[in-house]
């Protein structure tokens, strides 16, 4: 099983946050530097992956906003694909939904 952490605290720009996470999951660039580019190339994975993300907390920036839609699409993806499991920072959130 492939393990990945991200970690997106340091990033205060969606542009910067999308680039980590093409750079840390190996996304093939086809797939467009997107938040639906994200779920087409989560929702593609053959391989079982463990992703652990951890979003920055509630502040003035609008990081945490964009947290929150990354994650909203790694919710989708995983209850698309049954080779992606995904570990949220806050533990309740493990178990929303």
């Amino acid at each position: 099983m492939k393990r990945i952490i991200l970690d997106l605290n340091p990033f205060k720009t969606e542009d910067k946050a999308l680039e980590y996470i093409w750079l840390e999951m190996d996304i093939d660039e086809s797939f467009g530097q997107s938040l639906s580019g994200l779920y087409d190339a989560l929702a593609a994975m053959t391989e079982n992956t463990c992703v652990g993300v951890f979003c920055p907390p509630q502040d003035e920036t609008g990081a945490y906003e964009y947290g929150w839609k990354v994650k909203r699409v790694f919710w989708d993806a995983q209850a698309d694909n049954e080779h992606l499991c995904v570990i949220y920072g806050d533990l309740e959130e493990n178990y929303a939904e």
